[in-house]
C-alpha cells in the first residue's frame, strides 16, 4: 500500500496554481463622466515560476518547491474573467477563477498487483466588491492622469484535496479495495483592496494593486495578492496589461481524517487582455 505521504506528493505537484489570481488595470484612467457608466472585461492568466510552503492532508504534511513545469503537467483546466462597472467615482468590481487539476496514476507492486491513485483537485472563487475612487487628477508638465481606488467585498471559495485509491491484488478474481483522503472545503470571506494608476506616456501607465482577505474567517488565516503591472492601450476599446504577482494563502481546518492545510506562497508573470465598453 502507498504511504499518505506519498499521495501528499502527488497533491504538491497538483496544487500548485489554484489561487492565481491577477488584477487587471480596467478603465482606472478614464475621465469622470458623472451619470455615464463605464464597464471593462477582462481576461487572464497567471503564470506561477514558483510555489513554495505547505500542504496537509489527514495530519500528513508535505514541503512544497515547485516549478512551472510540474504545474503544466496536471492542468487539465483554467479559466479567470474580471469585470467593472463604473460611474463617476463608484464602481462594482466582480471576478472569478476555476481550476482543475488531475494528477494521477498506477503503483505496480513487486509482489502482483497494482494501486491506482486518482487526484481531485479543484479550486473555485468568486467575489464582489463595492469600489470608490478616492483621488484623480494630473501630474508634471504633461499632465499626465493619475487614479487612486479602494474597494470592499465578499469571496466565496471552494478548495478541494481529494486522493482516491484502489489496491488491486492479484488472488485470482480481481479483488479491489478502496479508500479515499481530504475532501472538499468553502467558505465566505471579507476582502479589501487598494489600487493605483499612472499614466507614463501615450498609450502607456503603470499601475499596483493590493488585495487582502481572509483575516481568519474560516480557516483562511491571511489570502493576500500583490501585483505591479504595465498597461498598453491598443486601441480605444482594447488594452493589454502585463507584468508580475506575488500571492499567498494560509489555510488551516481541522476535517474527521485530520487537519486540512494549504499554506503556500507563489510569484510570477501574468497577462491580461481587457475589453472597455
Amino acid at each position: 500500500m502507498v504511504s499518505t505521504k506519498y499521495v501528499l506528493v502527488l497533491i504538491a505537484f497538483a496544487f500548485t496554481v489554484i489561487a492565481g489570481k491577477l488584477s487587471a488595470q480596467s478603465i482606472t484612467l478614464s475621465e469622470d463622466d458623472g451619470d455615464e457608466w463605464q464597464y471593462s472585461l477582462t481576461a487572464y492568466a497567471f503564470v506561477p515560476l514558483e510555489t513554495s510552503g505547505t500542504s496537509e492532508i489527514a495530519d500528513t504534511e508535505v514541503e512544497l518547491d515547485l516549478g512551472i513545469s510540474e504545474v503544466f503537467e496536471v492542468l487539465d483546466f483554467t479559466l479567470a474573467g474580471r469585470g467593472e462597472a463604473w460611474r463617476g467615482d463608484w464602481g462594482v468590481i466582480a471576478d472569478f477563477y476555476t481550476v482543475k487539476l488531475g494528477p494521477g496514476g498506477t503503483l505496480q507492486s513487486p509482489g502482483g498487483g497494482s494501486l491506482d491513485v486518482g487526484i481531485d483537485i479543484d479550486q473555485h472563487w468568486v467575489s464582489v466588491l463595492g469600489a470608490y475612487r478616492f483621488s484623480r487628477g494630473t501630474y508634471g508638465p504633461k499632465n499626465r492622469r493619475f487614479s487612486w481606488d479602494a474597494s470592499a467585498g465578499i469571496r466565496w471559495n471552494s478548495i478541494t484535496q481529494k486522493v482516491s485509491a484502489v489496491a488491486n491484488i492479484d488472488i485470482g478474481p480481481s479483488v479491489g479495495v478502496q479508500n479515499s483522503l481530504g475532501g472538499t472545503e468553502t467558505w465566505f470571506e471579507p476582502i479589501v483592496g487598494i489600487r493605483g494608476a499612472y499614466e507614463v506616456a501615450d498609450k502607456w501607465s503603470v499601475f499596483g494593486r493590493a488585495e487582502i482577505g481572509g483575516f481568519g474567517v474560516e480557516g483562511d488565516n491571511l489570502q493576500y495578492t500583490l501585483v505591479l503591472a504595465a498597461d498598453w492601450q491598443v486601441s480605444s476599446a482594447i488594452s493589454l496589461s502585463f507584468g508580475y504577482q506575488y500571492y499567498s494563502i494560509d489555510f488551516e481546518t481541522e476535517r474527521s481524517d485530520g487537519a486540512f492545510v494549504y499554506d503556500i506562497s507563489q510569484h510570477g508573470p501574468y497577462l491580461g487582455l481587457t475589453y472597455n465598453f
